[in-house]
């Protein structure tokens, strides 16, 4: 096999010990040799987990022989200069030593997938197994070796989210992950001091221009870092070991403080979104109902919200919970409307209330042709299944408006209100000034 170009006057490295730690050795003694040559140095991080699936095909020994054989492969293509270590059972380590070209990094990652090319000639498969690699260079991305891994590890990471096969340290995806990581690192603390805090969205009668409820939303400032992106902090409660815990710390805080809201606003309602991790739980009628019962709530006050992605993780448990929070007068509300693939058979075997058009479509309603029709379809879908509908993301004066002239009955969106910690809430509950 042809080998990549390597540049002029390389340090060859080798290495007898296997294992992440014997690796960073290698990396360290690769780093300090660069840094005396005053040398640019590359890290190719080749990420093959998703190997695995082929266990059930072709049996596990096949599958270590063809780790095996993509380890040949990799020595057979690398440059003599270079050093190759297996981390561990699916990921491989390609030390650059000498970069003078930015070229020579572009070119041994090409070499890489074109030699491995979804290993249909190790399987003997049609198969859509590649390698998703993360590229870091030294010293722009780190000047020590665990630095250094780490940033190639994360965009090998953020490689395999994103759907491309390769990712250089310090992208936007690979600061994304960071920003994740740090988020796990210090949630749990943060939780049990109380840092967390609930912010709170009006949803509207558009037509009548009256309020009727709210949707709390979880909020976290870092002590350093400032305000926590949203999206990211949800993602991490959803796939941590306290999402139950989490979930009902929300609930009881916001059955809690609309109690007050409610004084202002008589048959207030308070949404909080369920998560799909809960969604199928033993465990969830239980909780909710005790909740509602410690903060003397109404059942008809309290809106759960849950995605349609949720209801497909577990079809029978999630209609069963359903039925019965249903049955006990809380009302159910499919959020993200329209972005999954069965919205119609939802409203068929789900006790559904309420309709929440993603707001993708409200924000395109005006310039897209397209979008118009499709929130016309689901505002009259919603009518003939007898459930409110109400539009995401409003923006502007404009947008509202059509919503009213296609039949909308309720908004919601920065228009309107952005979210709100719960004094502002209440105090715009006197004065709504939208």
């Amino acid at each position: 096999m042809a080998t990549y170009p390597e540049s002029a006057g390389g340090t060859a490295f080798v290495s007898t010990i296997t294992g992440c730690a014997g690796f960073l050795d290698t990396l360290d003694n690769a780093l300090i040799s660069a840094n005396n040559l005053n040398r640019r140095m590359g890290l190719l991080f080749i990420d093959l987990s998703h190997v695995n699936m082929l266990n059930t095909r072709v049996g596990y020994r096949k599958v270590s022989e063809i780790l095996d054989g993509v380890h040949s492969i990799l020595s057979d293509i690398k440059r003599p200069s270079d050093l190759l270590e297996r981390i561990d059972e699916n990921r491989f380590a390609l030390i650059l030593s000498d970069i003078k070209f930015p070229a020579v990094v572009d070119l041994a990652v090409n070499k890489v997938h074109e030699n491995l090319d979804g290993l249909r000639g190790l399987t003997g498969l049609e198969t859509t197994i590649y390698p998703k690699t993360g590229v870091a260079l030294y010293p722009d991305h780190g000047k020590t070796a665990e630095e250094l891994l780490l940033e190639a590890d994360t965009a090998a990471q953020a490689a395999h989210i994103s759907g491309s096969s390769v990712m250089r340290a310090g992208s936007d995806e690979c600061q994304k992950i960071n920003q994740i990581k740090m988020i796990e690192s210090e949630f749990e603390a943060a939780f049990m001091s109380s840092e967390f805090e609930l912010f709170y969205q009006p949803k509207v009668d558009i037509a009548n221009r009256e309020i009727y409820g709210a949707e709390a939303l979880i909020r976290w400032k870092h002590k350093e870092l400032g305000k926590i992106n949203p999206e990211l902090l949800v993602q991490v409660i959803e796939r941590g070991p306290l999402l139950q815990d989490v979930t009902l710390w929300t609930l009881n805080t916001a059955l809690n403080q609309s109690n007050a809201m409610r004084e202002k606003c008589p048959g207030f309602k308070v949404a909080v979104n369920l998560s799909p991790g809960l969604l199928a739980s033993p465990d969830l009628v239980a909780l909710v109902l005790q909740s509602l019962k410690t903060w003397d709530t109404p059942h008809d006050c309290l809106i759960l919200e849950v995605t349609e992605t949720a209801m497909i993780a577990d079809h029978v448990a999630a209609i069963e919970n359903l039925r019965k929070l249903s049955e006990a007068g809380i009302i159910l509300s499919i959020d993200d409307f329209g972005t999954g693939y069965s919205s119609y058979s939802y409203l068929q075997h789900f006790p559904v209330n309420e309709l929440k058009i993603d707001k993708s479509f409200i924000q395109t309603l005006l310039t897209d042709a397209s979008s118009e029709k499709l929130v016309s379809s689901m505002i009259a879908l919603g009518k003939d299944f007898g459930v409110s509908v109400l539009a995401e993301g409003i923006e502007s004066v404009e947008v509202l408006d059509r919503l009213v002239d296609l039949g909308c009955e309720y908004g919601q969106g920065f228009l309107i209100a952005r979210p709100l910690p719960i004094d502002e809430m209440i105090a715009w509950l006197d004065k709504p000034d939208w």
